[in-house]
């Protein structure tokens, strides 16, 4: 408590400084507030091992990110040898999402005689380097006649519509690149879709570690196409 008022409870879903360019935004500087709130919830065990770094160990409490329900309408479709391999891929269009990365492993394997599509549910978001990224992305889909195998949908879903989209695809790829965030909202709702996941091995993923296909990161397209 503090003052002796109500329980304050807070969840953190970064616990990594942020480097903002003129200042580092640090919970080292909040740190002795942070020891007096009732609790502290965090997603992943190396929140919990760096707020004990700062002195923070009796209020954290470790609940892993849970996993959204299914609450779509389920294809039918099942993957045999020889099919055209639906890929799918979710989340924000920003850098760091690795959707280049996805329609160079698809461009790949169609070379390969591979014939392979991508739907890309990646809404856009107001940070100036979604529409940066948004800009690269089309361009990258023009310039390599990629059109006729890449669905790119930037309109924001709801759980539903998410879900039965992409039960209709063979294997949903998450190719980030490094981030600071601590847990995957994105991984959240996709593992009830029940489809096989790669994902780039990072601390973002580490809760569903067992349930993912891994690949190193940063990864490559080559990455996915072996796999």
């Amino acid at each position: 408590l503090l003052n002796d008022s109500k329980p304050i409870v807070i969840t953190l879903h970064r616990t990594k400084d942020l480097d903002r360019g003129y200042e580092i935004v640090s919970l080292a500087h909040a740190a002795d507030a942070l020891r007096k709130v009732s609790a502290i919830i965090v997603h992943e065990q190396h929140d919990v091992h760096r707020l004990a770094g700062l002195g923070i160990t009796d209020n954290v409490v470790h609940i892993p990110h849970a996993a959204m329900p299914f609450m779509g309408r389920r294809s039918t479709r099942t993957f045999s040898p020889g099919d055209d391999l639906r890929i799918g891929t979710f989340g924000f269009l920003l850098p760091h999402k690795g959707l280049d990365v996805s329609l160079a492993a698809v461009q790949s394997l169609n070379k390969q005689g591979v014939r392979s599509t991508l739907k890309a549910l990646c809404s856009l978001h107001p940070d100036p380097s979604s529409t940066a990224t948004y800009e690269r992305i089309v361009s990258t889909i023009n310039e390599h006649g990629l059109s006729p195998f890449v669905s790119l949908d930037t309109e924001y879903k709801n759980v539903k519509e998410i879900h039965t989209e992409l039960s209709d695809v063979d294997v949903i790829v998450l190719p980030y690149s490094q981030t600071e965030e601590s847990a995957s909202g994105v991984l959240a709702m996709l593992l009830s879709i029940g489809k096989p996941i790669i994902a780039t091995d990072l601390d973002i993923f580490a809760g569903a570690r067992d349930a993912l296909i891994t690949i190193a990161a940063p990864a490559q397209a080559d990455d996915l196409t072996a796999t």
